[in-house]
Order: C-alpha cells, then sequence, then structure tokens
C-alpha cells in the first residue's frame, strides 16, 4: 500500500516561490508577481510589490525596505528606551504631514469666542466648567 500523505515541495523546482538575482526579491510562479522578503529587527516580512515587472520589482523593493527599516527601528529605539524627543517630534511631524484627511485651520477663519481647542475639536467653555466642576464634586467628600 502506497503513503497518501499529501505532496510537499521537497526541492526548490517544486515550491511555488522563485528565487531571483536579486537580495530580498522573489518571484511567486502561479501569479509572476514580485514580493519583497525582508528580515527586519529579527522579523520577516513577505509583502507583495504588485508588480510582474522585475525592474519596477526592483524599485520598489528599495522603497518598502526602506520605509519598513526605518519603521521597525523607530519603534525599537522606542521600546529599548533609546529614543531622543526630538527624533520621535519630527517622526510624529512627519506622521501628520502624511495624513491627507488632517487639514491646517485656515487663518482668515478663528475659531468662536467662548470655545476651547480640545485634540482637533471645539468645546464650549460653560460645557467645560460644568465638567470640571462635576469631577471635582465627585471627588471631594
Amino acid at each position: 500500500m502506497k503513503d497518501q500523505s499529501p505532496q510537499v515541495p521537497t526541492s526548490e523546482a517544486e515550491s511555488p516561490w522563485q528565487k531571483t538575482s536579486y537580495a530580498n526579491l522573489i518571484r511567486y510562479a502561479s501569479s509572476g508577481c514580485y514580493f519583497a522578503r525582508i528580515k527586519i529587527v529579527g522579523k520577516l516580512i513577505r509583502q507583495s510589490l504588485k508588480t510582474k515587472v522585475l525592474t519596477v520589482a526592483k524599485l520598489k523593493l528599495s522603497d518598502l525596505e526602506k520605509r519598513e527599516r526605518g519603521h521597525r527601528e523607530g519603534r525599537q529605539r522606542v521600546m529599548e528606551g533609546k529614543a531622543v524627543f526630538r527624533d520621535l517630534a519630527k517622526e510624529y511631524q512627519e506622521r501628520l504631514d502624511g495624513m491627507p484627511n488632517l487639514k491646517p485651520q485656515p487663518f482668515g477663519n478663528p475659531m468662536p469666542p467662548g470655545t476651547v481647542e480640545n485634540r482637533g475639536s471645539t468645546l464650549a467653555e460653560p460645557l467645560c466648567d460644568q465638567v470640571v466642576e462635576q469631577l471635582w464634586a465627585s471627588f471631594l467628600f
């Protein structure tokens, strides 16, 4: 009787992934799309480059690798406690600049009087005063 176990690719010829002559760049055989395979801070990242053209894949690979390394290594600095406030503030500002759904407050349209800005939303001062009074009342015996 023959063993009926599923076939597991044992050689590179049977694998769905094909190596390329470039480091960190592989090709999925069935679709022909190129993927990045990068190891950053001990974590393996495999991400589609969404192209079937080798020259475009090389360009996208370098952009992806640069972006991922900056992101992951920056997070690693924070986790280890080696981050400097100046760097964190710069990174935060770059993130804000990259968000297209945030738009700056126009200079010609100031906020109405009697409002306080609170993380992008506005609250009326009387409402703020009420909330503060309620909080103080709940803490007093």
